[in-house]
């Protein structure tokens, strides 16, 4: 019976219980980029919230790209939060800050770029949606359609955006008049 309450002290005590879930998860490694949501495992934050952080897959120890890989080891073990390590000189990293578990200093490098659609700068993801932009140029053939040279049209309408509102008036009806109180005058 003794041995029993003690085990149920041990699962149920505080220390116990925070040993598990504090795990990293959302790890994602590329050619380019590592990314993970964990806890701090060096002790440079303040705090021991989750946070979401991306680094090249840059290995400042060894200078190789490429390098880098997640490890997480149990409660009991080196680090339950989770870390980025070298796979050439088995130097570990914490998730978030990128700093080295040992007395050199090295940092990974925080990456800056688009994931997904989503910014990311300074390793963290900014909340802003990039949208990218069309660099395929589209090139007509068809010989039916007549060239025409920029400096040969001349556009016969004067378009004013007010407010939300487009208005599109042609050039030589345009004088003076008035839209919603305002008074245009005219070229």
């Amino acid at each position: 019976m003794a041995l029993f309450s003690i085990a149920a002290l041990l699962i149920m005590s505080p220390a116990a219980v925070s040993a598990h879930g504090i795990g990293a998860y959302n790890v994602k490694i590329t050619s380019k980029y590592v990314m993970a949501t964990g806890k701090c495992s060096c002790s440079l934050g303040a705090n021991y919230n989750y946070h979401t952080r991306v680094f090249y897959n840059y290995d400042p120890s060894s200078r190789t790209y490429g390098t880098l890989a997640f490890e997480e080891g149990p409660s009991s073990w080196t680090s339950p939060e989770g870390m980025w390590y070298s796979t050439v000189t088995d130097m570990d990293f914490c998730l978030v800050h990128g700093k080295s578990h040992d007395y050199r200093g090295f940092y990974l490098i925080p990456y800056n770029g688009v994931i997904n659609g989503k910014e990311v700068k300074n390793g963290y993801f900014t909340g802003k949606t990039i949208v990218p932009k069309n660099t395929t140029k589209k090139v007509n053939n068809d010989s039916n359609i007549p060239k025409v040279k920029a400096q040969d049209y001349e556009d016969e309408t004067i378009e004013l955006l007010i407010g939300n509102k487009l208005y599109i008036i042609d050039k030589d009806k345009f004088d003076s008049f008035k839209i919603e109180g305002l008074w245009i005058a005219g070229i």
